[in-house]
């Protein structure tokens, strides 16, 4: 019993020695598994450091790249264009000099200012007459045609014949357009202008009258002549002038048609025109009747902007009556031509397709016949 007591004891002993090995082992490797764990934590932790800060410099460096190339092609575009401006000022400028046959400095009363002229020949002979006055630093502008300098010249010349261009280029012959200049002092500013008396506007002056359209204020004059009416405008805020003519026998036709068409609706019409009156309608081109023939006129001067270019053109009535009627022919004409295309269209389909029945599906379907 005793040997036995003592084995038992000896057995119990090298189990308590052997669990206390295992738990020392399993406690080792558990401690070694959790110092593994921090290690490859801190390691993640300083990879994600690593990769957030490699991102942050690769994403400062792509958009500061970016940045930089962009400021340098915008260097570059703004470089190409200032070459392209300069280039079309130089060319500007050389044409401009190119196209100068005049030059001077002239004093009106106690202004001085600087005149130039130039020719160009584009669709058709004009001369630009520049006058610059250094007081104000303003520059007005006038645009001749070729047969306003040519009577203008003949007239100051007194030329028996018709002048040649070598004999209106000469420079005492282009004189005598800067002797047609004018100067007004509105608000104490010079204003220049440039008097057509005698060029175009061969007659006297008849009226003179003040005009408001599209919320500007336009000042216009009337100019006769045993052949034509000349009517002249002059916008005073951007110096636009505007030029137009009717011939007599024009004005007849148009007094004609005018008095036709309201010859079956006068005695009807309370809006009538007052200056209008059927009897003296035929008269009124007489010298006496004048009064009535500029009143009439006047009512009947269009004053609009052209949806063409934008700028102002002085027409009259008739014409933008005329200009109305084209417009509604053409889109008639078009929406002719669409009909008619459209029927040519179906007629073609109808020639090119046949409707049949699919027995195998119950349906009808579309056959081409070509």
């Amino acid at each position: 019993k005793e040997i036995q007591e003592s084995k038992y004891k000896e057995m119990k002993s090298a189990a308590l020695i052997i669990q206390k090995q295992m738990r020392q082992v399993f406690a080792r490797r558990f401690v070694a598994s959790l110092l593994k764990k921090m290690k490859e934590d801190e390691m993640f932790q300083l990879r994600i450091k690593c990769a957030t800060s490699l991102q942050t410099s690769w994403r400062r460096f792509f958009w500061r790249n970016r940045f930089l190339n962009h400021k340098k092609r915008k260097i570059e575009c703004e470089r190409q264009n200032n070459t392209k401006k300069r280039e079309h000022l130089r060319q500007k400028r050389r044409l401009s000099l190119a196209s100068l046959v005049y030059r001077d400095v002239i004093r009106i009363d106690t202004t001085i200012a600087t005149v130039s002229i130039h020719l160009y020949e584009d669709v058709q002979t004009t001369m630009l007459l520049k006058v610059y006055v250094p007081s104000t630093r303003e520059t007005f502008s006038f645009r001749l045609n070729e047969n306003e300098v040519r009577e203008c010249l003949e007239r100051a010349l007194c030329s028996e014949g018709r002048l040649s261009w070598d004999e209106m280029l000469k420079r005492d012959a282009l004189n005598e357009l800067t002797k047609r200049l004018m100067i007004r002092n509105v608000r104490g500013r010079p204003i220049f202008l440039f008097s057509r008396r005698n060029i175009v506007e061969r007659g006297l002056l008849i009226k003179t009258a003040v005009l408001q359209s599209c919320g500007e204020i336009f000042l216009l004059s009337m100019f006769r002549s045993p052949y034509d009416i000349v009517f002249c405008t002059y916008q005073p805020s951007t110096r636009l002038q505007l030029r137009t003519k009717i011939s007599i026998p024009k004005l007849s036709s148009w007094l004609n048609q005018s008095y036709a068409e309201n010859r079956t609706t006068w005695s009807s019409s309370e809006n009538a025109d007052a200056s209008f009156i059927p009897e003296q309608a035929l008269r009124l081109l007489k010298q006496e009747n004048q009064p009535n023939l500029i009143e009439w006129l006047v009512k009947r001067v269009v004053i609009r902007t052209n949806p063409k270019h934008g700028k102002f053109e002085l027409l009259f009535q008739y014409e933008a009556e005329e200009e109305r009627v084209i417009k509604l022919v053409t889109k008639i004409q078009s929406q002719w031509r669409r009909i008619k295309s459209r029927r040519a269209a179906k007629s073609q389909t109808y020639t090119h397709w046949e409707k049949i029945y699919v027995r195998e599906e119950r349906m009808f379907a579309y056959r081409n016949t070509i």
